[in-house]
């Protein structure tokens, strides 16, 4: 029956919600980020009398992969340095650069 279909995806996502901060680390190492940066921008936005900016830099795509591990092979070193250069990063180093300027 479609009532019991819509209760069991409604309970489905409460569990997940409930459960995704148990997940493995290295699994949600970007969701804890997350949270992480939310918590202190929000103890920053109370402390602070200048607003807090957040700007993303982008590795790449998915096919992008570097490990986990502070030690980067060459080719990772290479990929990550190339990164700065893709459009996604020069748009927010041009917005950062206005943000710094803004503020003097």
């Amino acid at each position: 029956d479609e009532n019991d279909y819509t209760n069991y995806n409604m309970l489905h996502d409460a569990l997940n919600r409930i459960m995704r901060p148990l997940g493995s680390l290295f699994g949600d190492w970007s969701y804890i980020q997350e949270i992480n940066f939310l918590s202190m921008a929000t103890s920053l936005n109370k402390m602070l009398t200048v607003p807090v900016w957040r700007i993303r830099f982008s590795f790449g795509s998915a096919k992008n992969h570097i490990s986990l591990s502070w030690h980067l092979n060459r080719s990772e070193k290479e990929s990550l340095l190339r990164a700065i250069h893709n459009r996604q990063n020069q748009d927010n180093i041009t917005r950062l650069k206005q943000l710094l300027d803004s503020s003097r």
